[in-house]
């Protein structure tokens, strides 16, 4: 295994699955179905638009609890047979978050999977067909070995730790409080646990992300955090020291470019 800060999308056996990107969910299935991709040696599947599981690896059906891949057909993350289960919503969300920005997501999980796996990081990508149309999402995981700590996760990160940046020059300028708003934001936060996490009320923090909206010029939660992040005024790659076993979080997001070249 490589360096803890490594992304999951980086395996060179992964990114030959990602040769087929803007051909859509039907042919990447189709592709995988041919070359028995079933057995291939790590965590990967892919979801339709509704969450619902069309393909996986048998090492990831045994991560999820499940007999085998076919098990898995059709269901979601409501059905898995392990502990994230318990944290389906959450993945529906970050599941969501990707199609809606067309992102690639890099979570960290602190939950158990069937397997005894407790520390692993999660890639999800948005898949996008030839007609510029996002159909679902792949995801991969790369399970950290029990002996890399959280705290040696923390240590890894150090270098690359969530700034908030006032940009002086910048006609966009948002407040301290407004940067706060967006980095909690974009991990996923609802406006009343920003607001617990500020000590203000979750109106405040409605009435900032509309200013936030106004001054970016952005209509959605999605566009804003897309923005916010092009902008710079939210790195999101910060490993929250408080960070407890059986949680998710977002470690980082970046928009997909869908006609990017291998190895460009």
């Amino acid at each position: 295994m490589g360096d803890i800060r490594d992304n999951p999308l980086d395996d060179p056996k992964i990114r030959k699955i990602s040769i087929m990107d803007g051909k859509g969910l039907k042919d990447k299935l189709a592709l995988l179905k041919n070359t028995n991709a079933q057995n291939l040696p790590f965590i990967y599947l892919i979801k339709d638009q509704n969450f619902r599981f069309q393909f996986m690896t048998n090492l990831s059906a045994q991560h999820t609890g499940f007999s085998d891949a076919s098990e898995s057909a059709n269901l979601t993350a409501a059905d898995l047979k392990c502990e994230a289960v318990n944290h389906a919503k959450e993945l529906f969300h970050y599941d969501r978050m990707t199609m809606e920005t067309r992102s690639e997501t890099l979570l960290l999980s602190l939950i158990h999977s069937a397997m005894g796996a407790t520390v692993s990081l999660i890639c999800n990508k948005p898949i996008i067909n030839d007609k510029n149309e996002v159909e679902g999402v792949e995801t991969w995981a790369q399970v950290l070995p029990s002996s890399v700590g959280l705290d040696k996760i923390i240590q890894g990160y150090n270098g690359i730790e969530t700034e908030l940046v006032n940009h002086k020059n910048d006609p966009h300028l948002l407040t301290l409080r407004e940067q706060e708003c967006v980095y909690y934001l974009v991990r996923g936060c609802t406006f009343l646990e920003i607001a617990q996490k500020l000590f203000i009320s979750a109106r405040t923090v409605e009435s900032h992300i509309t200013n936030i909206k106004h001054k970016l010029g952005v209509n959605t939660r999605s566009e804003l955090i897309v923005k916010a992040c092009e902008l710079g005024y939210v790195q999101i790659n910060l490993l929250d020291p408080n960070l407890q076993p059986g949680k998710l979080q977002l470690l980082g997001l970046k928009p997909f470019n869908r006609d990017k070249k291998e190895g460009g």
